[in-house]
């Protein structure tokens, strides 16, 4: 769609967002996997 004459997409705003929105993303994959390496200890 087209906002004020300009088709939406990424813009320098959204690249404000992106580095922490990766970071965030990282961290919670992270945890993810480490919360699921410590299950599979445990039961072994």
């Amino acid at each position: 769609m087209a906002k004020n004459g300009k088709f939406a997409g990424p813009s320098a705003a959204d690249n404000d967002y992106a580095p922490a929105l990766k970071g965030a993303a990282t961290s919670a994959v992270i945890k993810a996997l480490d919360t699921l390496t410590v299950a599979i200890r445990s039961t072994i």
